[in-house]
């Protein structure tokens, strides 16, 4: 299911990409993307969470969190397509 989600995220983004009508893109984040984390070592409160904090995947396997982990590696490869765009 991961990887279903992933992929589809990557194409919308490389489908708007290919097209001249398409100027914004809206991503809508989810909190399940970094809410599953083991935090007992870090001095971060909820309000601190930002794009640099994630969800551990490890744990969304662990626990079986399907969407959890869907989500997190999807927006993760958002990010990622969008960093890698605005370089370019």
């Amino acid at each position: 299911m991961a990887e279903v989600e992933v992929r589809a995220a990557h194409n919308e983004l490389e489908a708007c990409a290919q097209t001249d009508t398409i100027d914004k893109v809206v991503f809508t984040s989810s909190a399940t993307t970094v809410i599953w984390r083991d935090d007992r070592n870090s001095s971060s409160s909820p309000a601190d969470l930002d794009e640099k904090h994630w969800s551990d995947i490890n744990i969304c396997r662990k626990i079986k969190l399907w969407h959890a982990l869907s989500k997190t590696l999807a927006e993760k490869v958002t990010w990622a397509s969008v960093r890698g765009a605005i370089r370019a």
